[in-house]
């Protein structure tokens, strides 16, 4: 556990502090994202590392709900980006038991491609 957050730390310590934030992902130019289809956009000060997925979400919908909310709230591109990579993470890892978690994985890491 301890190296996870060493890694961390050092993903944060290379953050480039430039970077524009952006209310949301669908206004990120160049990223063709449209935003949630059902429109989640929540009236919050929480930011998209905010709702950073994790371990404990078990079910591949938790998943997939989560980051549906995160890409709707205020953050920059490394933010997204970091959501997006450790949900595609945690999908894969639940490949054997939802095979169709897959198709999701692909979708994600192709958005999170415009996002770096």
């Amino acid at each position: 556990m301890e190296d996870v957050w060493i890694a961390m730390s050092e993903i944060f310590a290379r953050k480039p502090t430039d970077l524009p934030r952006f209310n949301r992902l669908a206004e990120v130019p160049q990223v063709s994202y449209p935003g949630s289809p059902r429109k989640p956009r929540v009236r919050t000060r929480k930011s998209a590392m905010e709702r950073m997925p994790n371990i404990s979400m078990k079910k591949p919908r938790e998943l997939l709900r989560n980051i549906e909310i995160a890409l709707e709230l205020p953050g920059d591109p490394f933010d997204y980006h970091l959501v997006l990579q450790r949900t595609c993470e945690l999908l894969y890892r639940r490949r054997h038991e939802h095979p169709k978690t897959l198709e999701e994985v692909e979708r994600i890491a192709r958005l999170d491609r415009c996002t770096r």
